[in-house]
C-alpha cells in the first residue's frame, strides 16, 4: 500500500429532509472517541480484553464516530485528551500502579475540561500483581460505587426507563437480551445518576447501564457489556439454544451518541461503512488446501455465488497444502476468484500458529506462505501481486501478536468470540507498532465448523439454516447501519467432507445451508465490497474527521480526509452511507 503523497479534503454534503422537524439548530465539530484498554489487563485476561476492544470498535463504527485505539498506560494529560469527546474504558480492571496514579491526574484534567467517560467493567481495581488496590480516589473522581459480582444464568438485561435518549426507541420493562451465562460486575453511581437498564431475575435487580449528567460531563457505567457472561449474544450453543434478537448493540450505539452529543434534539449525521443495511463478504478458510477436488468444487461454488449475488470471498490457502495439491491446477482457480473481485489470501504455511510462536516461526508461517503463494501463482501465469489478506488459522491469535500480522498484511479476519461478543471489526491499531492501517474483522456469526463438525455442537442442516437465516435477518433488519456479515466458511464443509465418528448429528449434506445464505445475499439489498474496498472503508471510518450542522429541514456534513494515512483511502469512500439520526424524516435530496 502506498504512503501518503498528498492530502485530501472532501467538501460538504447537504441532505434535505422530507419535512421540517427541527426547532433548534445543532452543530458539532470533529467528534472522536478514544477506546481505551489496559496492557496489564490483557496480560491477566487477554480474552476479555480483546473481545472488549473489538466489540467497542464495532459500536464506534455502527455509531458512525471516528475513534482512536488507546492504552490506559499511555494516556496523556487532560490537554492531550481534549481531542476526545468520549473515552471508553473497556474492561480495564488490571492497571499497574504507575499508570493508576497517572490516570487519576489525567482524568481530573480531562473531566475539568468537559470530557465524557464510559466505563465498561471495573476500572483499575487491581494492580499488576493482580492484588486488590485502594481505588477510592478514582472512584470518588468518577462517582463509582461497586456493587460486587451479582447474578447468574437466571438473569437477563431489562429496560426500566425509556424516557432517556438512549432507551427512547424501546419499550419500558422489555427485555433486551436472553438469559446471561454468568453474573456481572455491578457498577453504579454512589450519588445521583439513573439506571436505564438492569440485570434482573424478576425478583432482584442490579444496575446494568447507568448514566449521570453533571454541569461539565456525561458519565456512563456499564456492568460488563464485554465478558464471558455474553450479554450481547445472538446465539449460544447452550440450553435453551435459541436465537435471540438481542438489542444491546443498538442500545450501546445510542449510548455512545448520547455520551458525545448529550440530550440532543436535532437530527445529526452518522456515517456508515456502506450505504446499505448490511455489508457482506465471504471468509473462506481452505483447511483442505491439499485436497484438489475440494478446491475445485469449493472455488467453482463461490464463483457461481459471486456471479449471482455480487458477494466475493477472501479465499485463504494453507500454502504447503496447496503445493501438495498442485499449483498448475490451483493457480487458474485462484485467478477466477481474483477476476471477480475476491482475493487470494493465506491461512498460514502449515496451519500451526499457537501460543509458543517466536520471530522465526512467524516468519515461516506468514512470510513463507506469502512467498509460496505469490511465487506459484505467478509461475503458472496467474500473477496476483502482493498477498495482503490473512485469515487466522486454529485458535484465536492474541492482540499482543498483531504487529506480526500488521507488518505483513492490510486485512485480517479472526474469530473466537462469536457467542459472547458477536460483532467486532474496525481499523484496529492496538499492538500493531508503527503499522496503523490493519483492518480487522471478527467472524460474524458462528463458523460452519462449529455448526457442522464441532463434537460439542449437534444440529441438523435444517436447524443450522434456520438459525443462520434468523441471525442474518436480525443483522439486516434490526441493527442495519452497514453492519458486516463475514461468516467463516470452510472448503471441507461446503463439500461435506466426512467426519470421524462423533457423538453428534452428522449431516449427509451441508450444501442447503450455503444455498440458503446465497438466497439471502441475492434477495436482500446489501453492499458487496471487494476486500480492498472494505478495508479502505474501515480505515476511513476511523481516520477521517467530519463536522456537521443541522437546521430547519436540512443537515450539512463536511468530511475531512486530510489526516488519513493512505492516499488511496479517498478513492474508496464511494458506496459509504450517511444515516440521519434523531428524526423520522426521510432524506429527499443530497447535494
Amino acid at each position: 500500500m502506498s504512503k501518503v503523497t498528498r492530502r485530501y479534503f472532501v467538501g460538504c454534503m447537504i441532505l434535505s429532509l422530507s419535512r421540517p422537524m427541527v426547532v433548534h439548530a445543532g452543530a458539532f465539530d470533529t467528534p472522536r472517541l478514544g477506546i481505551v484498554i489496559s496492557r496489564t489487563s490483557a496480560d491477566e485476561r487477554w480474552g476479555v480484553t480483546q473481545m472488549s476492544a473489538h466489540g467497542w470498535a464495532a459500536v464506534a463504527n455502527l455509531a458512525g464516530i471516528p475513534y482512536d485505539c488507546l492504552f490506559v498506560e499511555d494516556l496523556g494529560s487532560g490537554e492531550s485528551l481534549a481531542r476526545y469527546d468520549l473515552l471508553i474504558f473497556g474492561q480495564c480492571a488490571y492497571v499497574d500502579e504507575a499508570a493508576y496514579q497517572k490516570l487519576i491526574t489525567n482524568l481530573q484534567g480531562y473531566l475539568a475540561g468537559g470530557g465524557n467517560v464510559l466505563i465498561d467493567g471495573p476500572l483499575a481495581t487491581s494492580d499488576e500483581q493482580a492484588r486488590d488496590r485502594d481505588h477510592s480516589a478514582l472512584d470518588v473522581l468518577l462517582g463509582i460505587d461497586y456493587g460486587g459480582f451479582k447474578g447468574n444464568s437466571e438473569y437477563r438485561i431489562k429496560i426500566v426507563d425509556n424516557l432517556h435518549y438512549i432507551t427512547r426507541p424501546f419499550e419500558a420493562n422489555a427485555f433486551a437480551t436472553q438469559h446471561l451465562v454468568n453474573g456481572l460486575n455491578i457498577l453504579q453511581f454512589k450519588n445521583g445518576g439513573e439506571a436505564l437498564l438492569v440485570s434482573s431475575n424478576e425478583r432482584q435487580s442490579f444496575p446494568f447501564l447507568s448514566c449521570l449528567t453533571s454541569p461539565k460531563n456525561r458519565i456512563v457505567l456499564v456492568s460488563d457489556f464485554s465478558t464471558w457472561a455474553g450479554a450481547p449474544s445472538f446465539f449460544r450453543n447452550a440450553q435453551p439454544q435459541v436465537f435471540y434478537a438481542n438489542q444491546l448493540f443498538n442500545i450501546m450505539i445510542r449510548t455512545v451518541q448520547w455520551a458525545v452529543y448529550g440530550g440532543i434534539e436535532t437530527p445529526f449525521p452518522a456515517p456508515q461503512v456502506s450505504n446499505a443495511n448490511l455489508t457482506a463478504i465471504i471468509r473462506l478458510d481452505a483447511d483442505g488446501s491439499n485436497n484438489l477436488d475440494a478446491q475445485i468444487k469449493t472455488i467453482n461454488y463461490l464463483v457461481d455465488l459471486a456471479q449471482k449475488t455480487g458477494v466475493v470471498p477472501v479465499y485463504a490457502w494453507v500454502s504447503s497444502g496447496a503445493t501438495k495439491a498442485g499449483w498448475q491446477d490451483l493457480a487458474p482457480l485462484g485467478k477466477k476468484i481474483e477476476d471477480l473481485g475476491g482475493e487470494i489470501g493465506t491461512h498460514s504455511k502449515y496451519h500451526r500458529i499457537d501460543k509458543n510462536m517466536n520471530a522465526e516461526r512467524w516468519k515461516e508461517e506468514l512470510g513463507g506462505s506469502i512467498k509460496e503463494i505469490e511465487f506459484n501463482m505467478s509461475d503458472y501465469d496467474c500473477p496476483i501481486g502482493k498477498v495482503e489478506w490473512f485469515i487466522n488459522p486454529g485458535n484465536t491469535i492474541q492482540m499482543k501478536d498483531y504487529e506480526e500480522i500488521a507488518k505483513r498484511f492490510s486485512f485480517y479476519m479472526t474469530h473466537g468470540f462469536e457467542q459472547d461478543m458477536p460483532l467486532g471489526y474496525g481499523n484496529l491499531t492496538w499492538y500493531t507498532g508503527p503499522h496503523k492501517n490493519l483492518a480487522v474483522l471478527e467472524n460474524i456469526p458462528s463458523p460452519d465448523y462449529q455448526w457442522f463438525y464441532d463434537p460439542t455442537w449437534s444440529y441438523t442442516t435444517a436447524q443450522i439454516t434456520a438459525y443462520e437465516e434468523a441471525i442474518f435477518d436480525h443483522l439486516y433488519s434490526n441493527i442495519g447501519r452497514g453492519v458486516i456479515f463475514n461468516e467463516m466458511w470452510h472448503d471441507y464443509s461446503i463439500t461435506t467432507q466426512p467426519q470421524s465418528k462423533k457423538d453428534r448429528v452428522v449431516n449427509e449434506s451441508n450444501i442447503a445451508f450455503y444455498d440458503a445464505m446465497q438466497a439471502k445475499f441475492a434477495t436482500s439489498k446489501i453492499y458487496c465490497p471487494t476486500p480492498e474496498d472494505l478495508g479502505h472503508k474501515l480505515r476511513a471510518m476511523k481516520q477521517w474527521d467530519y463536522s456537521w450542522q443541522s437546521s430547519a429541514d436540512r443537515v450539512e456534513i463536511k468530511l475531512n480526509l486530510s489526516g488519513v494515512l493512505l492516499d488511496t483511502i479517498p478513492h474508496f469512500i464511494g458506496g459509504m452511507g450517511i444515516r440521519i439520526e434523531n428524526t423520522r424524516a426521510q432524506i429527499q435530496k443530497v447535494r
